[in-house]
């Protein structure tokens, strides 16, 4: 069944002390919300535009309104294997959002953002006191279904590409904040083992390898050389923020993949969750026009990749298309498709997996300690990329790591040393700071109302920034190779780049010596790797690498082991579960 074993279903009426709680909460979630849009959503926009657009395109307004989301039906499930609690609950945003901008002179509005999903939220790992559970973890699966509603949209052609770009630089900006593998972490009990970074990036469930082989009777979008309908079929895959597209078959409506030597287009997916589905859609290309969609498979569940209609393993599975014609949906084909899941192990298998992957590199990333670089040239922020055969993987702009109440222990450090007789010139020199900022804060602590005190925190913010940067990031990479000694005599290799992407420090750390700090103590890694520059600059990092071996049984589900099914309402047809 849908849900599994062990589900306990509520209804939406169940879910309603949701929606109570999040009318009281919103005018603060929407505040935060809103900053979100005009930190990080509104610079994609600009950045993704073309150059004859960039400056045509200014912001006026950004409000979320005051509708707020809607919850229901709610599954909550416990897994057995580690205590942890997960939550699926449906969530729909119907929201009177409003952003408006001026592109080239024509007045682009959002005026509706409908948005739903499935949103899962874990606990786990369980304590045994307050707050009961290690972390949390929240995610969407699957990519929710969004749509927007523009203002001015009678004259939105005279703006070429900006509505297109609006609705999925908002997709993607969704995308890269909470579908898998991406997630929000909290770790609910600093003082416990529970690592953020691992709580927000955890390794895969398994590796889904995906081939295409041909398609049947796809829908006719064009015409042939001698006038009869045709299409120049290529397939897009879709899973969590990963998508792959295949070769383009010209003219044809049975399109063959598949080579002579039985070969196929092939890729590998990491799986981060049982609960993710595929989305296959196929695209007639066109040189003129933007290409036509001519058939999707949407909600694709991982186990009707791999398994016929018995549940048992499928050399290959027809996929049925469908598209909307008129408003209803019409049959539009078939993909015919060949899958299978591959699971993780320390343990080098007796037999290598054909390409394109034979394993995967975990690569925790945590900080840079004791950077030298010139105040004067802000290299910051960082970025550490991490290379193996022909691989590569680049982590996100690095950060400040916070000191709580920074003006307070600024303010406190100046005034213990100004006990101690220092001269305000030598604490200015300790501190990093000017002798005016110094005087400040001896003497006039309520300064901040002209901004002194403020500066002097932003400029010791930029000074940890400068050299201490933080990553907090895994980096998770499939390795592709010929053999299990071409991989295990290779090294992993580490830049960090500056701001102007300047390798200004390197380092390799030797596969072997991965694979040997896992299975014996004795040969343990150091966690702090040289990175080869003035001064004693290290790069605070760790490793695991697995290899791709094939899944005997189904991997453990995040849901795990469990029992006692208590159904409290039935899930309505085609639902989210």
């Amino acid at each position: 069944e849908q849900d599994g074993p062990g589900a306990q279903i509520f209804a939406k009426d169940e879910a309603d002390w949701l929606d109570s709680l999040l009318e009281v909460l919103w005018p603060r979630i929407s505040i935060y919300l809103e900053q979100k849009v005009r930190n990080e959503i509104q610079p994609s926009i600009t950045a993704a535009l073309p150059s004859y657009l960039k400056r045509s395109v200014v912001f006026q307004e950004v409000t979320l309104g005051t509708v707020t989301p809607d919850f229901g039906p709610l599954v909550v499930r416990k897994n057995d294997d580690d205590g942890s609690i997960e939550l699926n609950l449906g969530i729909r945003m119907d929201t009177n959002m409003s952003i408006g901008l001026t592109a080239m002179g024509v007045y682009v509005g959002v005026s509706k953002f409908r948005m739903s999903g499935a949103l899962t939220v874990i606990y786990g790992p369980p304590l045994e006191r307050p707050p009961f559970f290690g972390g949390m973890q929240i995610f969407f699966a699957d990519m929710p279904d969004i749509d927007l509603d523009f203002r001015g949209v009678a004259r939105i052609a005279d703006c070429p590409g900006v509505r297109g770009l609006v609705r999925s630089t908002i997709s993607q900006a969704v995308g890269d904040a909470l579908v898998l593998p991406q997630r929000i972490a909290v770790d609910l009990n600093p003082d416990d083992a529970v690592d953020h970074i691992d709580l927000k990036y955890p390794d895969p469930w398994a590796v889904l390898r995906f081939s295409l082989r041909e398609g049947s009777d796809l829908v006719a979008a064009d015409f042939s050389l001698f006038g009869q309908r045709s299409s120049d079929p290529y397939v897009i895959m879709t899973l969590g923020c990963k998508t792959w597209t295949s070769p383009v078959i010209k003219q044809s409506l049975n399109p063959v993949w598949q080579k002579q030597d039985g070969n196929s287009p092939t890729v590998d997916f990491l799986v981060h969750s049982s609960k993710q589905h595929a989305r296959i859609e196929v695209f007639d290309e066109d040189f003129a026009s933007s290409d036509d969609l001519i058939g999707v498979a949407t909600y694709v569940p991982i186990h009707e990749l791999t398994e016929d209609v018995s549940g048992r393993k499928a050399s290959s599975v027809r996929i049925p298309l469908t598209l909307m014609v008129r408003g209803r949906e019409s049959p539009a084909g078939s993909l015919r498709v060949s899958a299978r899941l591959l699971r993780l192990s320390a343990e080098q298998p007796l037999a290598l997996f054909p390409e394109p992957s034979v394993a995967y590199l975990h690569a925790k990333l945590e900080e840079v300690t004791d950077l030298l670089v010139d105040a004067r040239c802000p290299c910051h922020p960082f970025k550490v990329r991490v290379s193996l055969l022909g691989s590569q993987g680049t982590s996100k702009a690095s950060w400040a790591k916070a000191t709580p109440a920074a003006s307070e222990a600024l303010q406190g450090m100046c005034s213990r040393l100004a006990a101690q007789d220092f001269q305000t010139s030598q604490i200015a020199g300790i501190m990093g700071i000017t002798r005016e900022q110094v005087a400040s804060l001896l003497l006039q602590p309520s300064i901040a109302r002209d901004g002194t005190l403020k500066q002097a925190v932003l400029e010791q913010k930029e000074k940890r920034a400068s050299e201490n940067p933080q990553f907090g990031e895994v980096l998770q990479m499939l390795i592709s190779a010929k053999s299990f000694d071409e991989v295990i005599s290779s090294s992993v290799e580490l830049e960090l780049i500056d701001s102007k992407s300047k390798v200004i420090g390197a380092l390799k750390v030797k596969v072997e010596d991965i694979i040997a700090a896992e299975r014996s103590p004795s040969s343990s890694l150091p966690d702090r790797f040289d990175l080869g520059l003035p001064g004693a600059a290290q790069l605070k990092a760790s490793f695991k690498l697995r290899w791709l071996t094939e899944a005997e049984d189904k991997p453990p589900s995040i849901d795990g082991k469990t029992s006692g099914l208590h159904r409290r309402a039935s899930m309505p047809a085609g639902s989210w579960c």
